[in-house]
């Protein structure tokens, strides 16, 4: 396996609600992903602004602006920042919608 297809593999399981840390998010169009959700519980992120981190292919169409919705409260966000990582990593800066 490469360690391309092996870093892939391991962000499936990381974003997966039944093995990892993730939940559905439902974004524009409509689809559901999974992605972690950093709610913000220490001084650096806010609470009402928090970070979706997710696999980049799954952000890939995304835009400024649009909203997702996070399935366990049926919040609504704003997409205000996109961060592209290293490793096919994103993380989405959100604000309430």
């Amino acid at each position: 396996m490469t360690l391309a297809a092996s870093i892939a593999l391991d962000l499936a399981h990381l974003v997966d609600p039944d093995s990892g840390f993730g939940e559905s998010i439902t974004l524009p169009g409509p689809s559901t992903v999974n992605m972690i959700v950093l709610d913000g519980f220490d001084e650096v992120e806010d609470p009402r602004s928090p970070v979706f981190v997710c696999r980049t292919s799954d952000a890939a169409a995304l835009s400024h602006g649009d909203t997702l919705i996070r399935v366990s409260s049926s919040v609504s966000y704003t997409l205000e920042g996109y961060q592209p990582g290293p490793a096919g990593i994103t993380r989405l800066q959100m604000a309430p919608a």
